[in-house]
């Protein structure tokens, strides 16, 4: 269903203490604690958290075996088809010091806070487009988006993401363009 149970209380009070990744399953933020309730990640958070910070481990709930990144992208991929677009958003904030949490409440795919969110407001609702994509009822979501997060005092941003184009061994290169003024 879109989300990665961290089952080690002590570890989940570190990723939350740590970076305010995660959320209780009975919660909006932190966890309130109790035998209940469960912590858990997004796919994002535990995609940056795995294998781009590399302070965590993905591993199968049946067998108990490493999730490789390749079967990851495979994995979360599957649960949500717009999950490499997303992860991309979710990377390209996370890294500049946004605090990214899910925007499901004001009908967008995340939120964007400067901090913590029990100290500040979400400064922005962000919805992520896949331009592969075609959505006949795109506009019609943005309009109702917008109203959200005006009522909610936030800025809409829209993230058109473009795949990058796919390349074989053989027609890849890299080229290096310098402008000096």
């Amino acid at each position: 269903n879109g989300v990665v149970f961290v089952p080690d209380p002590q570890s989940a009070a570190e990723l939350y203490a740590n970076g305010v990744f995660g959320k209780g399953s009975l919660s909006r933020s932190r966890p309130i604690g109790g035998s209940k309730e469960k912590f858990c990640l997004s796919l994002e958070e535990t995609y940056f958290l795995t294998y781009m910070v590399k302070c965590a481990e993905l591993r199968d709930s049946e067998t108990g075996d490493v999730v490789t990144r390749t079967r990851a992208d495979q994995l979360f991929s599957r649960q949500n088809p717009s999950f490499s677009a997303r992860y991309a958003v979710y990377h390209y904030f996370r890294s500049r010091g946004w605090i990214v949490r899910s925007g499901l409440k004001f009908g967008a795919d995340f939120l964007l806070y400067e901090g913590s969110p029990s100290r500040f407001h979400g400064k922005y609702s962000v919805i992520v487009h896949p331009m592969s994509r075609r959505d006949p009822q795109l506009f019609e979501k943005l309009e109702t988006v917008s109203r959200l997060a005006a009522n909610a005092v936030k800025k809409l941003m829209v993230c058109l993401v473009t795949p990058p184009p796919a390349t074989t061994p053989s027609s890849s290169s890299t080229t290096t363009t310098s402008t000096s003024t």
